[in-house]
């Protein structure tokens, strides 16, 4: 019974210190949220509630990710998962990995958050947690329906409904939220497969479940969904022909935005919604305000802004105002000229790239480091040419047949804006030509090497207990101090970390014993790894050449090795974004210091 109290006073606690941040967040104070962030953090920690702390850390980072401060956002999702380690609550970290997800996604970078909720599943289903498998099950719906594989979205949702609705956890989530923001991912997928009656039906289930979610839940989540739903009935009508009933539903979420705390995407969604009904009804009048609106907010790319440009020019052509259509038609020549700069440096990477290859060819005798190399060099082309596929080749299609209306409206426009528009045409079919050879290039695959968040005292460990001949037969002495979690490509460090370990057995005095120590100190922004030794040390004009291929400073007859070492573990630091410095004295032995990013990984 006291065990129960406690529990339900902690519950108490985190909830009302949760509702404290989310009030500053409101009030837009975002030195106060990180005070009350790190209070929060204290007072739960006292309390003995790791759980709680991991949870209100994980709401802090939701909460500037939402003011647009990514990396202060992922120092605080990185805290969470230290914490997660040193507490052993493995099961804990599975709703940061979604939340890590999400902060990726908004940064299009998709593979990560692949990557991030595949993590997340296999701990939700390895401490069997229904409130973390379902996340995990919409972020891969959504997933799909940005990939446009529709059906099998629908599928994962349906079991996502399913799961939520036979589970057990109702008292330790918020069931409501959960199913409602389930049931408006539903209509989405249907709606795109044109199954609209299917589709309203979902979106009205969301909308009454979200009605019994609990008052100290975040608002942010229930108007964001309760907003898409506007946005998915309108769009509905639409498809439907139903204009004045898509105008009306419009109408009501585009002043829901106004009155509540919505996303910026959201504002943009409705008003682009609003004007395109006015455009298809004639009624240019109202249509240009709203598009303009939309045009305002700072969500879109290039693309988006291009579309709505398009709609202003034409609105404002039907109108006959020229002057108007005239400096639209000069935005669209901009925003297309950004677009093909782009394109040339994506252009110019790739041939940059192909020297790298040639250059590896040249340098690497070793076919299967050769096609390591290779492997690592092209992952950037890859990743070029994934989004030539998926975000820009349909848009670019859908520009060209606008551009081709555009043309036969263009009597009234004087000789600059036509010339304008005849730049434009060909500068989409430019990028057309590009698209294809990138897409052509992308058919080339190479297997990935995935950054992970792992246990680096683990794997550390593991490493010494490789070396156990070794250490056995020198007498060698190593001491590791705990050490941090760590996003890394662990085959990599582990390479790394190997190297300056066996360094610092083999390259010592006669009659000395090797003693090798191990740790990490971190800061706000890195973490840095000391691997420090009592060998025979390195002169101090050698230090500049230690990390050169073949370098080799003592005499192969004494101390055996290739020389390529020290030169492998400067490759694997610069490939993981990391730094290496060194102290050495002469008989006294040498510190290797190996700095990496705390935000490792996210532009790999």
């Amino acid at each position: 019974m006291e065990n129960q109290e406690a529990t339900e006073a902690q519950r108490k606690e985190f909830q009302e210190l949760s509702k404290e941040l989310f009030g500053i967040y409101d009030n837009g104070n975002k030195d106060q949220l990180l005070h009350v962030g790190l209070k929060g953090v204290q007072q739960l920690t006292a309390k003995n509630s790791p759980n709680n702390v991991v949870s209100f850390m994980n709401n802090v980072a939701i909460l500037q990710h939402r003011l647009n401060d990514s990396e202060t956002s992922l120092k605080w999702y990185y805290k969470a998962l230290n914490f997660c380690d040193q507490n052993k609550i493995e099961d804990a970290k599975s709703n940061t990995y979604l939340n890590m997800a999400a902060l990726y996604f908004d940064l299009n970078q998709f593979e990560e958050s692949i990557q991030l909720t595949n993590q997340a599943n296999n701990i939700a289903v390895k401490f069997k947690n229904d409130r973390s498998i379902i996340r995990c099950l919409n972020n891969k719906s959504y997933l799909l329906y940005i990939n446009k594989e529709f059906d099998q979205g629908i599928e994962v949702i349906e079991e996502a409904i399913q799961l939520c609705h036979n589970s057990n956890d109702e008292k330790d989530f918020d069931y409501a939220s959960t199913l409602s923001t389930l049931y408006q991912e539903y209509g989405q997928l249907l709606q795109a497969i044109n199954k609209t009656t299917e589709a309203k039906e979902a979106y009205l289930l969301s909308k009454k479940t979200i009605e019994q979610t609990p008052d100290w839940v975040d608002k942010y989540y229930q108007n964001t969904t309760l907003s898409k739903i506007y946005s998915g009935l309108a769009e509905c009508a639409l498809l439907e022909n139903n204009f004045e009933e898509a105008k009306q539903i419009a109408e009501e979420g585009y002043q829901f935005n106004l009155e509540n705390k919505t996303s910026n995407f959201q504002d943009y969604e409705s008003a682009y919604i609003l004007g395109r009904i006015y455009f298809k009804n004639e009624d240019y009048e109202k249509a240009i305000p709203y598009l303009t609106d939309a045009f305002l907010t700072n969500i879109q790319t290039i693309i988006d802004k291009s579309d709505i440009i398009i709609y202003l020019l034409q609105a404002n052509l039907k109108l006959n105002n020229i002057e108007k259509a005239n400096e639209y038609s000069d935005q669209l020549k901009n925003y297309w000229s950004q677009y093909i700069v782009e394109f040339k440096r994506i252009e110019s990477e790739k041939y940059e790239s192909r020297n790298r290859l040639k250059a590896v060819e040249d340098e690497l005798k070793n076919k299967d480091l050769l096609l390591e190399e290779i492997k690592l060099i092209n992952e950037d082309l890859e990743q070029f040419s994934r989004i030539a596929a998926h975000d820009l080749k349909e848009p670019i299609k859908t520009m060209a047949s606008f551009i081709k209306i555009l043309k036969g409206q263009s009597v009234n426009l004087n000789s600059e804006a036509n010339e304008s528009i005849d730049y434009i045409e060909k500068s989409a079919d430019r990028i057309l030509m590009l698209l294809n050879d990138l897409l052509l290039f992308s058919k080339i695959t190479y297997s990935k090497m995935p950054y992970e968040f792992v246990n680096t005292d683990i794997l550390v460990n593991q490493i010494v207990e490789s070396l156990d001949d070794s250490i056995k037969r020198t007498n060698a002495t190593i001491t590791i101090e705990k050490l941090p979690f760590l996003n890394t490509i662990p085959g990599l460090f582990i390479i790394l970390i190997q190297n300056l370990i066996s360094n610092g057995i083999k390259f010592v005095p006669d009659g000395r014993d090797p003693q090798i120590k191990i740790f990490a100190e971190a800061s706000d922004s890195e973490i840095a790894y000391f691997i420090k030794d009592n060998g025979i040390g390195i002169e101090e004009e050698d230090l500049e050449i230690i990390f050169n291929t073949f370098s080799r400073l003592n005499s192969a007859s004494k101390f055996e090795g290739t020389g390529l070492g020290l030169a492998t573990c400067s490759k694997i630091i610069k490939h993981l974004k990391g730094k290496i410095k060194v102290r050495s004295k002469i008989n006294e032995g040498t510190t290797f210091i190996v700095t990496f990013p705390l935000n490792a990984g996210n532009n790999a």
